[in-house]
């Protein structure tokens, strides 16, 4: 039984060498298959990485990279697509590629040139330090709303002109299309200018049709361009009903002319009942 046991234990030398040369091989043929296989990874992660730098380092046609540093000082970030620099020195502004200006979020060409915010579209002023008429492009003095071009041309005023005048509604003269200023006499403000206030010092009333006196001071005859202001030898001039060319002539009387001549109605009946055609004296 034991040896007929060893018997069956027992493995022929020449069988036995045979699976030894066959179980190395097969080790070798494993090893040699799996370093061809990391031989080929290696190779595709090395093409791949080939690639994909080709594709990181492709930027623009200004050759400006996503992946490239920002260009401003000591920024490490990375460039915007299209631009020159990050996202925090390049101008806000849409499609604008330009560096921002010192202390503003805009470049140069669209921020306010009075202070850092964006300008308004065709203007170089932001809403704030633009004159506010609406197709105005100017920059309006501070604490004011409109530029000088557009601002009443009085003394002090910061209005706007009134419309085709160069002063605001309270220093145009109200008389029709007039562009001049109103007139002015110490604290008191008039409605018309020189040509359309009355002629009469410190008068601030308008011209009548005549263009010379108002209502007030003009002579009452129609046409007449002469005061009814005038120095009748009683002391300070003296307002009358009449210039003093329509005005009856007899001594102490200061009644309008009614006649071709220079009487009033009464005298020139007086005149006619007296024995001689001479003027009355009395």
């Amino acid at each position: 039984m034991n040896s007929l046991f060893a018997a069956h234990s027992q493995v022929c030398p020449t069988k036995l060498s045979s699976r030894i040369t066959s179980s190395h091989d097969k080790q070798s043929f494993s090893s040699g298959q799996l370093n061809a296989g990391r031989a080929s990874t290696t190779n595709h992660h090395s093409s791949s990485g080939a690639f994909l730098s080709k594709i990181s380092h492709s930027g623009d046609r200004n050759g400006h990279t996503e992946g490239s540093q920002c260009e401003v000082g000591d920024c490490h970030l990375n460039q915007l697509p299209g631009t020159a620099y990050c996202k925090y020195h390049t101008c806000r502004t849409e499609s604008c590629v330009d560096i921002r200006a010192l202390g503003s979020r805009y470049c140069l060409g669209h921020k306010c040139r009075s202070c850092s915010a964006v300008a308004e579209a065709e203007s170089s002023y932001c809403g704030t330090h633009k004159c506010s008429h609406p197709f105005c492009v100017r920059r309006k003095p501070s604490g004011q709303k409109w530029c000088k071009q557009h601002t009443c041309r009085w003394t002090v005023c910061i209005e706007a002109p009134a419309q085709g005048k160069r002063y605001c509604l309270d220093h145009a003269c109200a008389a029709g299309d007039c562009a001049l200023k109103v007139l002015s006499v110490g604290c008191l403000l008039g409605n018309y200018c020189c040509c359309h206030s009355c002629s009469v010092e410190a008068c601030l009333l308008r011209v009548s049709s005549a263009g010379v006196f108002c209502a007030e001071h003009e002579c009452s005859t129609r046409g007449c361009p002469n005061s009814r202001l005038w120095d009748d030898g009683r002391g300070p001039t003296r307002v009358h009903e009449c210039c003093k060319y329509h005005t009856c002539v007899q001594r102490g009387c200061f009644a309008p002319v009614s006649h071709p001549g220079t009487l009033c109605d009464r005298h020139f009946e007086d005149d006619l009942r007296a024995p001689s055609s001479g003027l009355l004296t009395a």
